[in-house]
């Protein structure tokens, strides 16, 4: 008998130290995929913090004490019943006593999901779809991508030499045609995403608006004009231009700077939907749904954290 109560000590044992060991490495090894705060870490418009980052700032916060703090803690103390009713159990009371701790433990953990379930569900209703990332989970709070830029003002991106885009492999004519163009954009309130342009040796993490047409540069500056108004803080972002990389060529594409992307934003989300015409078949082959500018005719297709805009020529 005592040979046998030595064996279930020595597996209690390894079982605590094991689970242990996993609920204090697991949060180390998975914490680093998502910072706590969902906004403000990069020096461009597209990341500042806006209300919507607060209230996913809020839902990270909750995540991270009920699967980094309460898991861990509720698994520890699982460990630890499970480790007493093995060890005492030839002891009534150490067992009822360890019965009672983990039943206290299961309850505890349940209501503490229920109120996560009830809070999460509140916080989904407070914020608009069209300023979340489409396709979100109803669990999940999460910001559509550059939702903060256009709320900020226009002087925040005027002070720098616009001329300094860190791409000089481009041809010296292609070069020129992309810094005026950047320049006719912004003094209309409207900002490219990427400071350097693609050609050359630059193929990634850049936007090319040189091979735009003037009628889409146009269109763009009175786009931003018709949304904002008189609001001098408030811009568009374009997200895609001419660059290589998008679908199709010609006419009508980007590759034959006839469309742009514009960055998701709640005035320019709420104008589109209240003054473009569609219908429920206004669907694109991908499953974007399609809007038209009743005085351009140009369509606008709702990808998944931009406005694809194929502009047409009146």
């Amino acid at each position: 008998m005592g040979a046998i109560q030595k064996n279930q000590k020595k597996l209690a044992l390894f079982l605590g130290f094991f689970i242990l060991a996993f609920a204090i490495l697991f949060p180390s090894l998975t914490l680093a995929q998502q910072p706590l705060v969902p906004c403000g870490l990069e020096a461009n418009l597209a990341d500042q913090c806006q209300l919507c980052h607060l209230v996913e700032l809020v839902q990270r916060v909750i995540n991270f004490i009920i699967v980094y703090l309460a898991a861990p803690f509720a698994t520890l103390l699982i460990a630890w019943a499970g480790i007493n009713l093995m060890v005492f159990a030839d002891n009534e009371g150490k067992r009822k006593e360890a019965k009672q701790l983990l039943k206290d433990i299961l309850v505890g953990f349940l209501f503490i999901l229920l109120a996560w379930t009830i809070v999460i569900v509140i916080m989904n209703m407070l914020v608009n779809d069209t300023i979340k990332t489409p396709g979100s989970s109803w669990f999940e709070i999460k910001c559509a991508p550059g939702y903060g830029a256009p709320n900020l003002g226009l002087d925040q991106f005027q002070g720098g030499d616009i001329s300094s885009i860190p791409n000089r492999t481009l041809p010296e004519d292609v070069f020129k045609k992309e810094v005026q163009t950047r320049q006719t954009l912004l003094d209309g309130g409207v900002q490219v995403n990427r400071v350097r342009a693609c050609g050359g040796s630059v193929t990634t993490q850049c936007t090319s608006v040189s091979g735009l047409n003037q009628g889409v540069v146009d269109y763009a500056i009175s786009t931003r004009a018709a949304v904002c108004g008189t609001d001098k803080t408030c811009g568009l972002v374009i997200t895609g231009g001419a660059e290589a990389g998008h679908s199709g060529t010609g006419t009508g594409t980007h590759a034959g700077g006839d469309k742009i992307d514009l960055r998701l934003a709640p005035k320019l989300d709420s104008y589109v939907i209240k003054n473009f015409s569609t219908c429920d078949k206004c669907i694109r082959s991908d499953g974007a749904k399609l809007y038209t500018d009743p005085t351009t005719k140009s369509v606008w297709a709702r990808e998944g954290d931009h406005w694809d805009v194929q502009v047409k020529k009146i």
